[in-house]
């Protein structure tokens, strides 16, 4: 094999070798905030209180400065870049079939004490490199790769907790409908004993201060009605 050719070989592993790595680090960094984001959801419905007026549970979320970083956890999950199935395509064998590709062409790059069937062996993987990386880069591998990489999610605010963007909505509706109030639209009528000896759990929930909260409703229901109960 010339030189030429050697060259090429070499810089198309080394190009390969660039991409196998950025897939690694994103597909742990997509893992971790899958993990995070699982933690996060069960931290919020842990945090819920049920409060009964009647015969009707109403579920209440506070939502204080120490839930940002659980809400930046499941924002940052809800945002991460969809995988298209031309995308998977393109880049699944940077998992495991390139990584072994670029093993198997050290006999060509570094030839020394291998055997002629080890050399013949690197020849067939070297082709199969080069076809790969042609490929791949007129399919536009390097702007795949940053366009899936995570980013820091936007808009995660308190005052925006139920923005579809940052997945609290969704996970809180399985107890009822979620509304966000000013935690003082609850913290205000549980100031009287009579209320705050009704609902000893919620006035206890309120002791610290939340900013918000978020009322889950059952069918038929509105954070209204669970005010006005509170409120009489």
């Amino acid at each position: 094999m010339d030189k030429k050719q050697k060259l090429k070989i070499e810089l198309a592993r080394d190009r390969a070798d660039t991409w196998a790595r950025d897939y690694a680090r994103i597909t742990a960094q997509r893992e971790k905030a899958r993990k995070a984001a699982a933690q996060a959801i069960s931290a919020f419905r842990n945090a819920t209180i049920s409060v009964t007026v009647d015969d009707s549970t109403y579920r209440v979320l506070p939502l204080t400065v120490a839930s940002l970083p659980l809400l930046t956890d499941l924002a940052s999950y809800i945002q991460l870049p969809p995988y298209t199935e031309a995308d998977k395509e393109l880049l699944h064998q940077l998992d495991k079939e390139i990584p072994e590709t670029i093993r198997d062409v050290v006999p060509i790059i570094e030839p020394k004490l291998v055997s002629r069937q080890s050399v013949e062996d690197a020849e067939d993987a070297a082709e199969f490199l080069l076809d790969y990386v042609s490929w791949a880069l007129a399919e536009g591998v390097e702007n795949t790769l940053q366009r899936v990489t995570p980013a820091e999610p936007e808009g995660v605010t308190l005052a925006n907790s139920l923005s579809p963007a940052l997945g609290l909505g969704g996970v809180l509706a399985t107890f009822g409908k979620p509304e966000l109030l000013p935690a003082a639209s609850l913290s205000a009528p549980l100031a009287t004993f009579t209320a705050a000896e009704k609902f000893p759990e919620l006035a206890h929930a309120l002791i610290g201060q939340p900013e918000y909260v978020v009322v889950c409703s059952p069918a038929g229901h509105s954070a209204a009605d669970l005010v006005a109960a509170i409120s009489q």
